[in-house]
């Protein structure tokens, strides 16, 4: 009884060897990729509609800037043109000369239209060393892996039981004192 007692004190050995070294970093490594998939490929998705809200703002802006400088430019021309201040007292306030002849059009055409483009958002790219990276991984929904919140919490929880695992089965053995009486 005292024989198993004692058996049962002593650490058990951990593998040893190039296997082990390369089984650990294999099962390491590969948590780590899942684990850093589905912390980054959430947020790229994130910053991609962060730019594209920054360049739709930006598009809105310059309409605004454009309007602005059509608006600014009439009101000049209100207070120094001539003819514009006479062509608007003749439209809005009905003021005409006794030789005037007028006519009445149904609907007047805008010699002015204004140019409005439509907008075009730019894609926005990942960086240099993402995109060699898509070169090698096949062509697969990776939203739908890794930014979907069912099996995003699956992946993580795998990916940290595999590190886990590699730690726990091929990591520094642990010493004990050898049993005493």
């Amino acid at each position: 009884m005292k024989y198993a007692f004692e058996l049962d004190s002593v650490a058990k050995p951990t593998p040893q060897g190039l296997g082990a070294a390369l089984t650990f970093w294999l099962l390491s490594g590969m948590g780590l990729a899942v684990l850093a998939a589905c912390v980054f490929v959430p947020e790229w998705r994130t910053y991609e509609d962060l730019q594209l809200a920054k360049q739709q703002a930006q598009y809105h802006s310059e309409q605004m800037d454009q309007a602005l400088s059509r608006e600014r430019r009439l009101l000049e021309a209100m207070h120094s043109d001539p003819a514009v201040i006479g062509r608007l007292a003749r439209r809005e306030l009905g003021f005409h000369n006794v030789d005037d002849q007028t006519i009445y059009v149904e609907k007047a055409a805008q010699l002015y239209e204004p140019e409005t483009k439509a907008f075009v958002a730019k894609e926005v790219e990942p960086p240099e060393f993402v995109s060699s990276l898509f070169t090698w991984l096949p062509a697969f929904d990776y939203d739908r892996v890794f930014c979907d919140a069912q099996s995003r919490n699956l992946l993580m929880a795998m990916s940290v039981g595999l590190i886990a695992s590699a730690f726990l089965l091929f990591g520094r053995p642990r010493v004990r004192a050898p049993y005493t009486d």
